[in-house]
C-alpha cells in the first residue's frame, strides 16, 4: 500500500542539485558526484549503528555452551568434517555454524538460555536434525549425536547452500519468508532477488544475474525449467508464499545444471507440514493517508495472500496450497496528474502434494497464473497512449518420484508440462511518432504467442567409497518445446525538433511464426570428498540445442580446500563451460515482419532516396551461445557468527545472438548471427554476521564491469519490440555498475523486528541520440547520477483472541532523495541532459494473521 507523504513531489519533474537549471547539459551529471560522499557516510553510519546494536549484548553470567560429538549411527565412530548448524528451535534461523574436528567434536559458546536445535549436513547424505536442546541457568550442555549416513534425493541441492562446503561460488540464498521481513519493493518472489549483491534489476525492470541478461539465466522450480521457451524470459508466476527458498548460483559447476550461460536461479517450493496451519497476509486494504496523485484518495495497492498447509494423511501425505492476488499501481511523478499510473492485476495459485509410500517418495504440483499489465514501459517520454498492455497467463504441472534402492542409491524421475501465453497490444491512438521531446501515438507492435513445454528428467545417484566418499550422479534431461505466434507492426514516424518528418518505417505483415524443437541433455558428475579438508567436483554435460541442431560436451571442475582447521578458512573455485538454450523465436526470425525505411530531407517531404525494403535473414549456421566461467573465493570465519567472503569471478561469452542491419543499395537485410561476444568480471567482498534470535547483518561491496555486443536479439525482439535498429556496437552494457554497496540487517527487539536495507551504486549507463534517433558517439558512454536509497521495514508480533498477528510498517526510499530513472538524452531537445522520474517515498502497512 503506497502512501505519498508530499503531494508536491508528484509534480516534481527535474532532479538536480542547486547549481543546475532546467535544460542543463549532460556534463551536469558530474556535479552530482559529490553526493556520493553523503551516501557513503550514510552507509557507514547505518552499518555502525546496527553493529553497536548487535554488539550491545555481551555475554553475561547466564550464558552457556553446547558441546557435542558427532558419530556414525551404524558403528559409533567419530565423524569429522560434518557441518553443524545451530538454530533457535523449530523453524528458527541459523545462529552459528561449526565443523566437527578430527574427533567429531564441535562447540557453540556464549548462548542465552532457551531451546535450540542442530542440523547436521555432510555432502552426499541426508540432513539430520537433533532437537530438544535446552539451556537453563547458565549450565553447559554436552551431547552425542548419532548421524545416520543415508544418501538423499536432495543431496546435491543441500550441498549448494551457504552453510555447506560447495564448489565454485557460495550461492546467494534468500528465504521466501523475507518478503514479510525485509523492506522489499513489491510483493513478488523476484522482488527478493535485488537484495543480493550479484543480482540487479536493470533499467528495463528485468532481473540480471552477475551481469547476464534474463535470457542467459536459467530459472528452475526444483529441477524443472521455468522459462518461456519463446523468448527465454521467466514463465509462470508463483505466489510468494509458495516459495521456501531462492538460490542464486552464479556458476554451478555441478553438471546436472544446464541450458544457461550466466547463472541459475533455483526456487524450492513450500511443503506441507505435520500440523495444519493457515496464514493470511495483507487482506485489509488500507487507503492512502494523503492525496496520492494530488487529487484523489484511494487504495494504491492490494496484495492479499493465503497459504494453507498440513497433513492429508498423517505421516504419509502432505498438502500446501498458496493463493495471491496482485492489484497495484506504480506512479511516474514526472507525468501529468491522472496519467501517471501503470497497473498490475493478477491472480496466482500453487498446489503441492508430497507423500512417502514404502521406498517411494512422490511429489506433485500444479501452478497457474494470469496477469494483466497496463501501460507497460510508462515513463517520462512514453506517456500512457504510446505504451502497450501485456497479458501473461499459463500453468505448469510437475510430478516426481524418488525410488530408494538402498541407503546409498536412488533413482529420480521427474516429468513436467507447462503452457505460457503472452499477448501484447497497443492502444489504437494513431501512428507511433518518435520526437526529441517524447513519443506520441500508439505502440507500434501487437503480438501473441502460445508456448508448450514438456520435460523429462531421469537421474541415478549413488555413493561409492574409494580414497574418500564419492557422490556420483548420471542422468538425462529431455525438453520438448513448441510455440505458435502472430505479430503485426504499424508504421513508425521519426520527426525532428521542428516537427518535420525525418524517417518513416512501414512493416510487412501481419505475420505468423511457429517452431518446435527438442533439447537433449546428458550429464555425469562426481562429488569426491577426499577427506574433511578436500572436496572435488568433476563432471561433464552434453547438450544438443533443438533450434540450432548442434551439440557439444561442456566439462566442469570445482574444488573446496580447507586451508584452516575446523572450517575457519575455506578456498573454493572452479572453471567450466556453459551453453544456453536458444529461444524459439530466434529460429523463426525470418518470418517476423521487417521494415521498409523511407528517409526525408530537411523539408520533411522530399525523399533523400528510394525506400529501402529490409528482409530478416538468419546467417547460418546459428550456434548455441556459450560461456567460460571461472572463479576463486576465500571464506574466512572470523568468529562463530562472523564470516568474511572474498570472491573474484570472470565470464567470457561467445556465439551470442546479435541482430545487425545491412543496407545493400535499394534493399537491405537484418542479419541474425551467432557472432556476439561479451565479458564480465566482478570482485565481491562480503561480511556477514548471524547472531542469536534471527539477528543478522550483511555488508557487501561489488566491483564489476560488464561489456559486450549491444544489439542482442532479446533486446530488440522480445515481448516489447524496439522499432529503431542501428548498427551493432561493442561497449559497456546497460547494466554495467562499476560500484555497488548493499547493507541489510534484521534486528529483533523483543516482539519488534527492524529490517533496514541500504543500497549505494553507480548510475546506469545510457546513450545520447540526435533528432533522427541516431546514436551520437559511443553507446552507453554517459551515466545516471550515483544511486542511493534507504528502505526500512518494522514489524511487531501481537496476540489477539489466541491468534498471532504480525503488523508491519514498510517504507521505501525513506530518504526521498534524487533517484532519477529517466533522462532527456536527445541532443536536439531543449531539456537535453535533464533527469526525471525519481523514486518517491512510499509507506505501506502489512498485516499477517497466523492460525
Amino acid at each position: 500500500m503506497d502512501v505519498c507523504l508530499d503531494p508536491a513531489e508528484a509534480r516534481r519533474k527535474v532532479v538536480r542539485d542547486d547549481e543546475n537549471s532546467h535544460g542543463a547539459p549532460i556534463i551536469a551529471v558530474a556535479r552530482v558526484r559529490p553526493r556520493i560522499g553523503a551516501a557513503w557516510v550514510g552507509a557507514l553510519a547505518l552499518s555502525a549503528s546496527i553493529a553497536v546494536s548487535i554488539q550491545a549484548q555481551a555475554p553475561g553470567p547466564d550464558f552457556a555452551s553446547i558441546r557435542g560429538t558427532v558419530t556414525a549411527q551404524s558403528n559409533g565412530r567419530a565423524l569429522p568434517g560434518v557441518t553443524v548448524t545451530l538454530t533457535s528451535g523449530p523453524g528458527g534461523g541459523p545462529i552459528a555454524v561449526a565443523v566437527s574436528d578430527a574427533d567429531g567434536r564441535f562447540a557453540f559458546s556464549a548462548l542465552r538460555p532457551g531451546r535450540y536445535e542442530v542440523r547436521l549436513t555432510l555432502a552426499g547424505f541426508q540432513d539430520f536434525t537433533r532437537g530438544g536442546l535446552t539451556l537453563t541457568g547458565g549450565r553447559d550442555l554436552d551431547v552425542t549425536i548419532a548421524f545416520p549416513l543415508a544418501v538423499t534425493a536432495h543431496a546435491t541441492v543441500a550441498s549448494q547452500r551457504d552453510d555447506v562446503p560447495a564448489t565454485g561460488t557460495s550461492q546467494q540464498h534468500v528465504e521466501g519468508r523475507m518478503i514479510d521481513i525485509a523492506p522489499v519493493r513489491g510483493d513478488d518472489y523476484l522482488d527478493l532477488l535485488p537484495m543480493l549483491p550479484g543480482v540487479l534489476r536493470g533499467p528495463d525492470g528485468r532481473i540480471n544475474v552477475n551481469g547476464g541478461r534474463p535470457a542467459q539465466t536459467g530459472l528452475q522450480i526444483g529441477q524443472v525449467s521455468a522459462t518461456d521457451p519463446t523468448t527465454g524470459d521467466a514463465g509462470v508466476d508463483l505466489p510468494v508464499d509458495a516459495v521456501a527458498t531462492i538460490d542464486v548460483l552464479p556458476n554451478p559447476y555441478t553438471a546436472e545444471y544446464g541450458r544457461f550461460s550466466a547463472g541459475v536461479v533455483r526456487i524450492e517450493t513450500q511443503q506441507g507440514g505435520d500440523v495444519w496451519t493457515a496464514t493470511a497476509n495483507n487482506f485489509l486494504p488500507v487507503p492512502c493517508l494523503k492525496l496520492c496523485d494530488g487529487e484523489n484518495w484511494g487504495i494504491r495497492s492490494y496484495d492479499p495472500r493465503l497459504i494453507v498447509s498440513g497433513p492429508v494423511v498423517a505421516g504419509r501425505l502432505f498438502l500446501a496450497e498458496s493463493l495471491q492476488l496482485h492489484d497495484h499501481m506504480d506512479r511516474v511523478p514526472s507525468l501529468p496528474v491522472g496519467q501517471q499510473d501503470t497497473s498490475v492485476l493478477g491472480l496466482e495459485s500453487f498446489t503441492r502434494l508430497d507423500g512417502t509410500f514404502g521406498r517411494h517418495t512422490v511429489s506433485a504440483s500444479v501452478g497457474a497464473s494470469d496477469q494483466h499489465l497496463q501501460y507497460v514501459g510508462l515513463n517520462t517520454f512514453n506517456p500512457q497512449p504510446v505504451t502497450p498492455d501485456v497479458r501473461r497467463e499459463g500453468y505448469s504441472a510437475t510430478g516426481s518420484d524418488t525410488l530408494r534402492f538402498s541407503d546409498t542409491a536412488l533413482l529420480e524421475t521427474t516429468v513436467s508440462r507447462a503452457r505460457n501465453d503472452t499477448s501484447v497490444a497497443g492502444r489504437d491512438a494513431g501512428i507511433m511518432t518518435l520526437t526529441p521531446e517524447g513519443n506520441q501515438g500508439s505502440f507500434f507492435n501487437s503480438q501473441h504467442h502460445q508456448a508448450w513445454t514438456t520435460q523429462w528428467i531421469e537421474a541415478l545417484s549413488f555413493v561409492r567409497r574409494a580414497a574418500g566418499d564419492h557422490l556420483m550422479k548420471v542422468g538425462v534431461d529431455v525438453l520438448r518445446a513448441s510455440f505458435d505466434g502472430t505479430s503485426e507492426s504499424e508504421p513508425v514516424e521519426i520527426r525532428r525538433e521542428d516537427g518535420t518528418l525525418a524517417e518513416r518505417l512501414d512493416f510487412s505483415g501481419p505475420t505468423s511464426q511457429q517452431l518446435a524443437a527438442t533439447n537433449v541433455g546428458a550429464f555425469a558428475q562426481d562429488r569426491w570428498r577426499m577427506n574433511d579438508r578436500v572436496l572435488l567436483e568433476l563432471g561433464a554435460r552434453f547438450d544438443r540445442d533443438g533450434v540450432t541442431g548442434q551439440g557439444g560436451t561442456r566439462p566442469r571442475l570445482g574444488f573446496v580446500l580447507g586451508v584452516l582447521p575446523e572450517g575457519r578458512g575455506i578456498l573454493r573455485g572452479g572453471v567450466g563451460l556453459f551453453s544456453e538454450r536458444t529461444p524459439l523465436l530466434a529460429g523463426a526470425f525470418e518470418s517476423i515482419e521487417a521494415p521498409t525505411v523511407t528517409q526525408f530531407a530537411a523539408d520533411g517531404t522530399t525523399m533523400t532516396g528510394p525506400p529501402i525494403s529490409f528482409v530478416n535473414r538468419i546467417e547460418a549456421p546459428l550456434v548455441a551461445s556459450t560461456s567460460r566461467v571461472w572463479n576463486v573465493e576465500y571464506d574466512h570465519r572470523l568468529a562463530a557468527s562472523l564470516v568474511f567472503k572474498l570472491n573474484h569471478l570472470e565470464r567470457t561469452g561467445w556465439h551470442e545472438l546479435v541482430v545487425d542491419p545491412v543496407t545493400l543499395g535499394a534493399s537491405g537485410v537484418v542479419d541474425l548471427a551467432s557472432q556476439g561476444d561479451s565479458q564480465y568480471a566482478e570482485t565481491e567482498a562480503t561480511v556477514r554476521y548471524s547472531g542469536n534470535a534471527n539477528r543478522e547483518m550483511t555488508v557487501s561491496y561489488v566491483r564489476s564491469r560488464s561489456e559486450g555486443d549491444l544489439n542482442t536479439f532479446d533486446a530488440y525482439f522480445g515481448n516489447i519490440r524496439n522499432p529503431i535498429l542501428q548498427p551493432d556496437q561493442y561497449g559497456v552494457t546497460s547494466v554495467d555498475v562499476p560500484n555497488r554497496l548493499i547493507v541489510r540487517a534484521v534486528v529483533p527487539r523483543g516482539k519488534w523486528m527492524v529490517s533496514p536495507l541500504l543500497e549505494v551504486r553507480s548510475g546506469f549507463p545510457f546513450s545520447i541520440v540526435n533528432e533522427e534517433q541516431d546514436f551520437v558517439g559511443p553507446r552507453n558512454s554517459s551515466r545516471f547520477p550515483v544511486f542511493y536509497t534507504l528502505d526500512l521495514n518494522i514489524t511487531r508480533t501481537v496476540t489477539v483472541r489466541g491468534r498471532t498477528l504480525r503488523i508491519g510498517l514498510r517504507s521505501n526510499d525513506l530518504l526521498n532523495n534524487a533517484t532519477p530513472r529517466d533522462v532527456q538524452a536527445n541532443i536536439n531537445a531543449p531539456a537535453f541532459g535533464t533527469f526525471y522520474n525519481s523514486l518517491y517515498r512510499q509507506i505501506g502497512f502489512t498485516v499477517e494473521i497466523q492460525r
